[in-house]
């Protein structure tokens, strides 16, 4: 146990008392942190630690650029929600609901469906890496859910706080979580990007291409260097990352992309299914012919791939939904190894117009 522990659990035993004496009522907003700090003279990390405690038991919550809302008089009890399923992810609601999400909604629509079945409860908890910055916090962030929980689409998550899920009361998937396939105790359900790229990568090269191109941004995520890695085997070039996530102006977005189609590539690998499409666009402006002069491969399948007749790997979201929710309710049974288990989910690809034969034969 660090220092700070024991302090955080000081001041949230002191802001315990002051809710549950009616100082403050569910409903109220606590003061702001600076005030907290100076009654409690302790430091703004305790403080926040010790509402991270409370958030866990139920009594508060967070809210972002907030003041935190109290929200019970008491903790709850343990074990009272073992009927409650929840997804913890970084990624607002209003971003899974969006038609260029797909891959997140298959994942949320099965786990929603296994929930269903299941006759268990669902929480949508949107929380940043911020709020779980160790295994203390996450520890606490985990007690109300003493269900299940299902990890999605993290990229930021130290391993001190992946060890807090993977010791954790309750049963944790993570699924799309970037580092949890290194945490022996967790169970983890991921998509294959090595094996997306290498069908990628087959089919052009089936096609007689020879002069392939890989586009990618200007981060480089576990997931898009494990593709690098399978091109690099290859000898397949990666571009220089086209620094595009900074601009929303398309004609910016166009000009750049053009300038590296200007280097001869008769075929592109694009990093995502949109990156694919402002190449299609380029391309068009160049008055280059898809797929007669240049075939397009994109990632994801998203909605606009069949619209716009794009090559794209399919990473099977709904697959990777299911196999993460059938992991999760193994283990709430208790019919899952306790050491956790590590599955990863083949991609498929979706073969249409934007690809043909290298110079249009």
């Amino acid at each position: 146990m660090t220092e700070e522990q024991p302090i955080a659990q000081q001041v949230a035993t002191r802001l315990r008392q002051m809710i549950e004496s009616g100082r403050w009522r569910p409903g109220d907003r606590l003061p702001a942190e600076r005030e907290l700090c100076d009654d409690l003279s302790t430091s703004r990390v305790s403080l926040r630690r010790a509402l991270a405690l409370l958030v866990g038991e139920g009594m508060v919550r967070r809210h972002d650029r907030a003041r935190a809302e109290v929200l019970a008089a008491q903790p709850a009890r343990p074990g009272l929600e073992r009927d409650h399923l929840c997804v913890l992810t970084p990624i607002p609601f209003a971003s899974v609901v969006d038609p260029t999400n797909d891959e997140l909604i298959n994942i949320i629509a099965a786990a929603l469906h296994g929930a269903s079945q299941a006759q268990l409860r669902f929480t949508y908890h949107h929380v940043d890496a911020e709020r779980m910055a160790d295994g203390v916090a996450v520890r606490a962030l985990l007690r109300p859910y003493y269900g299940g929980v299902l990890l999605i689409g993290h990229d930021h998550l130290g391993s001190d706080a992946l060890q807090g899920f993977a010791s954790a009361d309750c049963p944790v998937v993570a699924v799309q979580t970037s580092g949890a396939e290194r945490c022996p105790g967790l169970h983890v359900v991921e998509r294959d990007d090595g094996a997306g790229m290498r069908l990628a990568l087959e089919h052009l090269r089936g096609l007689g291409h020879q002069r392939i191109l890989h586009l990618t941004y200007r981060d480089a995520l576990p997931w898009v260097r494990a593709r690098a890695t399978v091109l690099a085997a290859a000898g397949v070039p990666t571009s220089a990352p086209l620094a595009m996530r900074e601009t929303t102006d398309r004609s910016l977005a166009l000009a750049r992309i053009q300038r590296v189609l200007d280097d001869g590539a008769t075929a592109v690998i694009a990093v995502n299914d949109g990156l694919a499409e402002l190449v299609l666009a380029a391309a068009a402006q160049q008055g280059r012919r898809v797929p007669e002069d240049l075939s397009v491969v994109g990632f994801d399948n998203v909605a606009l791939a069949a619209t716009l007749g794009l090559t794209t790997v399919a990473h099977m979201s709904r697959e990777l939904g299911d196999a993460a929710m059938r992991l999760l309710l193994d283990a709430m049974a208790q019919r899952a190894p306790a050491q956790g288990r590590h599955l990863r989910i083949e991609p498929r690809l979706m073969v249409r117009r934007s690809t043909g034969r290298s110079g249009g034969g």
